[in-house]
């Protein structure tokens, strides 16, 4: 009886194990730098008008226009997984 529950927990732990990796390799936020993540809201009118193919309940990556400053850089605006922002 106590082999079949712990035959039991460590496929359970095995299956639980591969399936949260699979998540994690499947969400690519990878940060380099000052890269910030962030989940645009109708607040976000000026990432909505600046930078094109981005919308409202979209996850983005961006990088600051420098370390001291906290002006998004446009140019490095990208769509990315949801998984990100969460």
């Amino acid at each position: 009886m106590f082999m079949n529950y712990l035959k039991f927990y460590i496929s359970a732990f095995i299956v639980v194990f591969f399936v949260s990796c699979e998540d994690e390799e499947y969400c690519d936020c990878q940060k380099e730098g000052i890269q910030i993540f962030q989940l645009i809201t109708d607040d976000d009118v000026d990432i909505i008008n600046s930078v094109e193919g981005v919308n409202v309940n979209e996850c983005i990556r961006y990088n600051l226009e420098n370390i001291f400053s906290d002006q998004i850089d446009y140019e490095t605006v990208k769509v990315v997984d949801m998984c990100c922002c969460e």
